[in-house]
């Protein structure tokens, strides 16, 4: 287990919550956790305007604030949120992260296994319905052995 992937208690929890969220009957490959791509949302420019004010104002008293840990906790999983690939024999599932709790919270999309079909390419990036998904190469590696077994 390399630095960034999940143990394997951490992956029984993630199988365990997938198959609750995507019902049961589900039979699980594998489980594999990566990145989105870069995004910037609502709430993500809500956040960076209410602390840039806050900045100021406090400029303007003559204090120096700096951000807490949690705001930037927050703003990096905003922009570059985690997710969760599911390998089914079912077809495949992205579901997205809690920031917060880190478990799988909702579903952004099920797709067959066809849409797997140019992982064999290399590269840590891998394209999955809406998101280009970053993994590690442990991840990256496990998630093309768990697809070869689908892909034609």
């Amino acid at each position: 287990m390399a630095l960034g992937e999940p143990s394997t208690r951490s992956r029984k929890k993630l199988a365990a919550k997938a198959i609750e969220l995507l019902g049961p009957g589900t039979t699980l490959r594998g489980v594999f956790v990566g990145r989105a791509h870069r995004r910037v949302t609502g709430a993500t420019t809500t956040v960076l305007v209410l602390f840039g004010a806050a900045f100021v104002v406090a400029l303007l008293f003559g204090v120096i604030i700096y951000p807490g840990g949690l705001l930037l906790w927050y703003l990096i999983n905003s922009i570059r949120p985690s997710r969760v690939v599911v390998v089914a024999d079912q077809g495949v599932a992205l579901l997205s992260r809690s920031w917060f709790t880190n478990k799988p919270d909702a579903v952004v999309a099920t797709l067959p296994h066809a849409a797997l079909d140019g992982l064999g390419m290399g590269g840590r990036d891998v394209v999955i319905g809406p998101d280009r998904i970053t993994f590690t190469k442990g991840e990256r590696a496990r998630l093309g052995a768990a697809t070869a077994a689908f892909v034609p």
